[in-house]
């Protein structure tokens, strides 16, 4: 009878232990986090604060909280700016990620921007997107300021909810998972690093130097970093985001989206 409680003590201790450090660490290689929680702040660590430019709005997230997410009207001049700086001039692994709402009226839009740090020639770089009629979640890298290297996933559903993340493989891949899934690969003629360095500031919810990249719908749990995170991790991003909270005596783990739920 001992035996047997030592033996079930003992497995219960290692299915535990294994559970733990199955959990990646999410805040590893974070560049910045912005909840979009009725401002443009950066949660991040970095201080990369964004500031709310023409008609953006603080509307409900995806549990129905108010003032926890932001509505773009699709206008160019109507996004959360964050100004260039170095920790966003990221030039080898990469992902992006956000929870999205496309509104019905972002069909016919050709290019409706999530977030990107690109302009036009000369200055292109990197963008989380959806780039024609059809709404296809998108992503793009540059290897120089003249050049795009995209993938173009499933087209995004509208009027709800969906999390979208690509992730930038350098010399292998660029990937668009939806809602914690791999959805689309692009292994062709892939840079083997990025340009990101052409002085051109993060526009959430619009793009640089384009009239009609403007986001019509909410944005929300923006997500930048300088590594490729594998598909596990973008689950558990999309689950909990970047950070846990442990309750007191380290019982339980509380992700952020209970937190806000």
């Amino acid at each position: 009878m001992k035996y047997q409680f030592f033996a079930v003590f003992t497995c219960l201790i290692f299915v535990s232990f294994s559970a733990t450090v199955s959990i990646a660490d999410l805040t590893e290689g974070l560049v910045g986090y912005w909840p979009l929680d009725g401002d443009g702040k950066d949660e991040g660590g970095n201080g990369l604060d964004g500031t709310i430019m023409g008609n953006v709005t603080p509307t409900e997230d995806r549990f129905g909280n108010s003032n926890s997410a932001m509505l773009f009207p699709g206008e160019a001049t109507s996004h959360v700016a964050i100004e260039d700086s170095e920790e966003l001039n990221i030039l080898f692994e990469m992902t992006l990620a956000a929870w999205v709402i496309a509104d019905a009226a972002m069909q016919g839009n050709n290019n409706g921007r999530i977030f990107a740090k690109q302009a036009g020639g000369g200055a292109r770089s990197w963008s989380l997107n959806t780039e024609n009629a059809t709404l296809p979640a998108s992503f793009h890298v540059a290897p120089d300021g003249g050049t795009i290297v995209a993938v173009d996933g499933s087209p995004l559903p509208t009027d709800t909810w969906v999390h979208i993340a690509g992730v930038f493989r350098p010399g292998k891949s660029l990937e668009v998972y939806i809602n914690g899934k791999l959805d689309t690969s692009n292994t062709l003629n892939i840079p083997g690093e990025q340009f990101s360095a052409n002085a051109q500031p993060v526009l959430i919810g619009a793009r640089n130097a384009c009239g009609d990249c403007g986001w019509i719908g909410a944005i929300d749990e923006v997500v930048i970093y300088k590594r490729d995170l594998a598909e596990d991790e973008i689950a558990q991003l999309m689950e909990g985001g970047p950070f846990a909270a442990v309750e007191p005596g380290g019982k339980l783990t509380t992700t952020w989206s209970e937190i806000k739920r």
